[in-house]
């Protein structure tokens, strides 16, 4: 059986992974998993354009980057028993790690105590990448992002017409990123997928802190998976998918 949070594999006699604490189900495992990133190659180099998703309804998440193929894993810390770990940062503070494919970490996400909705990127290191921070409105949001010395340096604003995509804009510059949801058909389920295009190759924030806007944007406004439309059948079932990042965040 493969671990759906670390792809390692176990005997079926298991039932948390040994390696991560998750939960291991055979009924979740995903037909196929993609490829890898060639070991020889450097996390999210390859390319300027990456999809954030799962590989199952409630299961994995990872990023994916040239060819598809599977650039990290995005994974929350566990305890021996498989409980989440608070971030060593603070009492309350949740947090996800998104990991390398030899299970170093690359960068992680935490929530952010001074305002609500917001969160923190930060280095293996503890230093700040950048922080995120919710503003504006349920119908037209905002995320002010600020580097690691809190200095706001750009705004993540949606395209008019909905809440679909997503343009990062730099303090007093152009557009350098831009991140979109797209339907994401998961054997029975529709659940989504979050993209990230990278317009520039120098900005004031590091590539990391562009990186992780998927995964700020799948917990601000991500939605749950749904049952795939039938001709026969009242369509209301809804399955969890993206209940365990957003009730790891609140």
């Amino acid at each position: 059986m493969r671990c759906l949070w670390c792809h390692k594999s176990w005997s079926n006699a298991e039932r948390r992974c040994p390696s991560c604490g998750a939960e291991l189900d055979p009924e979740d495992a995903p037909t196929a998993v993609p490829g890898f990133r060639a070991a020889n190659q450097e996390p999210f180099t390859r390319t300027s354009t990456f999809v954030l998703r799962r590989l199952s309804v409630g299961g994995s998440i990872v990023y994916q980057g040239h060819e598809g193929r599977i650039e990290a894993n995005v994974v929350p810390e566990h305890e021996p028993d498989g409980r989440a770990v608070l971030a060593a940062s603070g009492a309350g503070r949740a947090r996800l790690s998104c990991v390398d494919l030899d299970g170093d970490p690359l960068f992680s996400l935490e929530t952010y105590d001074a305002a609500d909705r917001s969160f923190t990127a930060r280095a293996p290191d503890g230093e700040a990448l950048a922080t995120y921070l919710s503003q504006g409105t349920l119908l037209a949001p905002e995320v002010l992002v600020r580097d690691g010395t809190s200095a706001p340096v750009a705004t993540l604003r949606p395209k008019p017409g909905g809440l679909e995509t997503f343009e990062l804009f730099e303090t007093g510059g152009g557009k350098v990123a831009v991140c979109w949801r797209e339907d994401l058909v998961l054997g029975e389920q529709v659940d989504e997928r979050w993209c990230v295009s990278l317009y520039v190759d120098r900005c004031a924030l590091p590539r990391l802190a562009l990186v992780a806007l998927p995964l700020v944007c799948l917990i601000l406004f991500g939605r749950p998976a749904r049952a795939l439309p039938r001709e026969h059948g009242d369509g209301d079932e809804v399955r969890p998918g993206l209940a365990a990042v957003l009730d790891l965040f609140g």
